[in-house]
């Protein structure tokens, strides 16, 4: 029983490791394509034109925009160093120009379906992935995802992921990077697939149709911050593919079906991880990716703001006497207390090792200093049990003008963040 189950949830787990790879590449060539714009750097690889990219284009918008131009570079960047992106044989990958009404490939289709229709309100409704009609909750994570529909090209049932791109300057979105996953014919006997939608929430459900009586086992991956994909295996289809061994299982009775019951339970649920290109796993805040992100720029460029800089004191001590795993609860006891400290509207950043920022829009400097103080008492309030081990942070404040230079209030930030530190009592940790 273990092994037909293990058989059939290793499909699932190929499929959600394929979608996993494809959206995080995805993400990763939109973020590149937003700041070539204002990085230009791909212009001066002249071997990428070596690598072809193919266009399809509604009649009367033959003609390249800036911003299609700096996609088609980015394409034959992954063309030229990772080539796989392209090539999966279940897996379509394309660009979608909403600003010129064009498709991008790798690969030449020969007959393709390009019409206004592709680009129509009423096609997004069917697919759900056109990250122009989105709302931006939607697209805190950069990805949003289909339910499964027909495709018009391939005429397969598929599942659509996009991942917009937006114009560097105007930070209107001028198309998206769109994956799509052709479900596997040979998955499951009678394998069907519906959708569930609760608010603004949707569950991809796989399940077999006819077998849906008896106890169900689940396995459930998290594809967005709004999308969940579930599979779901019956009982009573393992009955039927494996009667004979039904009838073992009947004559051994409690005894077989006790074992069972008590290996399903032993095994652990696929984690729901929630990958936000923006968030630190130990920690939950935000990583030094948050900087690139449009809503963080609109918050700062332009606007006066305060820099925090804090440095854990003596942890590499902590991980030297008592291990890694009580240094990592060290660094979450300083990142609980940010959040305990701060407010929502400050962007808490995880910089690396024992080391983070507060990003303060607006916030003046002595009210800023009055936050740094406040996190140094709540930080060491209390102890790390079960080794009574006190934490405590230095910390560093600067201010940057509405015209100011947000890396040059950074700098200043840990150059004060310096002096704190040689303050700071060398004492012997217990």
């Amino acid at each position: 029983m273990d092994k037909f189950i293990d058989g059939k949830f290793a499909n699932f787990n190929s499929i959600v490791k394929t979608l996993e790879i494809k959206k995080q590449k995805m993400i990763l060539l939109g973020l590149l394509a937003e700041t070539e714009r204002q990085l230009p750097v791909l212009v001066k690889d002249a071997e990428l034109d070596n690598y072809e990219v193919h266009s399809y284009a509604v009649e009367g918008h033959k003609e390249l925009t800036e911003n299609e131009q700096d996609i088609i570079r980015v394409m034959q960047l992954s063309s030229k160093y990772v080539p796989s992106l392209f090539d999966s044989k279940d897996v379509f990958m394309y660009f979608r120009s909403y600003e010129g009404k064009k498709i991008f490939t790798h690969k030449w289709v020969s007959d393709f379906p390009i019409s206004e229709a592709l680009f129509s309100h009423e096609r997004c409704i069917i697919t759900e992935t056109c990250s122009i009609y989105a709302r931006p909750f939607q697209l805190k994570d950069r990805v949003i995802v289909s339910p499964v529909y027909k495709d018009m090209l391939s005429n397969n049932y598929v599942i659509s992921m996009a991942s917009p791109v937006q114009d560097f300057f105007t930070k209107e979105i001028v198309g998206d990077f769109v994956v799509d996953f052709h479900i596997p014919s040979n998955w499951g006997y009678g394998l069907s697939y519906r959708t569930e939608k609760s608010n603004s929430y949707k569950n991809i459900i796989f399940e077999h149709s006819g077998f849906t009586f008896g106890r169900s086992i689940s396995r459930e991956h998290i594809l967005s911050n709004r999308t969940k994909i579930v599979y779901r295996l019956s009982e009573s289809l393992a009955v039927v593919e494996f009667f004979w061994l039904w009838l073992i299982f009947f004559v051994c009775g409690f005894f077989i079906y006790w074992k069972w019951d008590e290996s399903r339970y032993r095994k652990t649920r696929l984690k729901e991880v929630l990958i936000s290109a923006n968030e630190d796993e130990l920690t939950g805040l935000y990583n030094r990716r948050i900087f690139k992100e449009g809503n963080f720029i609109e918050s700062v460029e332009g606007r006066s703001a305060s820099i925090i800089a804090i440095d854990g004191n003596k942890i590499k001590r902590i991980n030297d006497l008592h291990g890694h795993a009580v240094g990592d609860s060290a660094i979450k006891h300083i990142a609980n207390a940010m959040r305990a400290v701060f407010e929502d509207e400050h962007y808490l950043v995880r910089s690396g090792g024992d080391e983070f920022l507060v990003i303060m829009p607006t916030c003046e400097l002595e009210e800023a200093k009055q936050f740094a103080e406040k996190l140094k008492d709540v930080v060491t309030e209390t102890a790390l049990e079960p080794f009574n081990t006190h934490v405590s942070v230095s910390v560093g404040v600067a201010y940057k003008s509405e015209l100011g230079s947000l890396q040059q209030a950074i700098i200043k930030a840990d150059k004060a963040l310096y002096r704190d530190k040689d303050l700071f009592p060398k004492f012997h940790i217990r």
